[in-house]
């Protein structure tokens, strides 16, 4: 009889993280106000994130686990493209790994948030929380080039954050001085492991074979008209 059993490993590459950001002495002489201290602290996180989430699409990118699906490349209003990207989310579930799109995470170019955020709006949803609220489900962005709206299945993908140096922390904060040009250069150091190779093994008499399942599906919206 033959047996199946699955796992879920780490993928083999780590995400090292390095964001750096001036901290300016003019800017920090003249004060800052409670608004503009929090707004720029948010402003360091978003770029911190947004940097890993590119990283975690790279490494994604070049994985076994990986399935892509090309769709037409997205038109019109911003109504228009954020429709058809929740189309494609809800066209391409698996019943295998989760057949609501409340089973994924998801992540998507910077440049769809706008859109997104246009529908959710329409659609009655408002706060920072708008567009999670309308997919029911969490999404994060990524920057740089766009490669794609990524689905993963929850039950097989997770981020593992591990420690940088051997105090323990996950995220390290170095704060160090540039005075040629009058300022303090503040960079965010971590290390961050993808764990989503997910295999099945498959045995069968006396012998065994291993197949890795594409938990992960990339939605690339580059298909033209022939």
């Amino acid at each position: 009889m033959d047996h199946f059993s699955s796992v879920v490993d780490t993928i083999e590459q780590a995400i090292l993280i390095s964001e750096q950001t001036k901290l300016w002495d003019a800017k920090s002489s003249t004060g800052f106000t409670q608004g503009t201290l929090q707004q720029d602290a948010m402003n360091i996180c978003e770029n911190v994130v947004r940097t890993i989430n590119a990283r975690m699409v790279d490494v994604l990118e070049s994985s076994k686990l990986l399935k892509t699906v090309e769709l037409p490349v997205l038109t019109g209003s911003l109504t228009a493209k954020a429709d058809a990207i929740m189309d494609a989310l809800y066209e391409n579930t698996e019943s295998s790994f989760g057949s609501e799109v409340s089973d994924y995470g998801i992540i998507a170019h910077e440049s769809q948030l706008k859109a997104l955020s246009r529908l959710a709006a329409k659609q009655g949803f408002s706060g920072e929380d708008a567009i999670v609220d309308m997919l029911g489900t969490d999404i994060a962005y990524y920057n740089g080039e766009d490669k794609g709206v990524f689905m993963l299945a929850k039950r097989f993908t997770a981020l593992s954050f591990g420690c940088f140096r051997h105090d323990g922390e996950n995220i390290t904060v170095v704060l160090s001085r540039d005075g040629d040009s009058q300022s303090h250069d503040l960079e965010i150091l971590g290390k961050v492991f993808v764990v989503a190779e997910a295999a099945t093994t498959i045995k069968m008499g006396t012998g065994s074979a291993t197949a890795v399942l594409p938990v992960v599906k990339r939605l690339k919206f580059t298909k033209t008209e022939a």
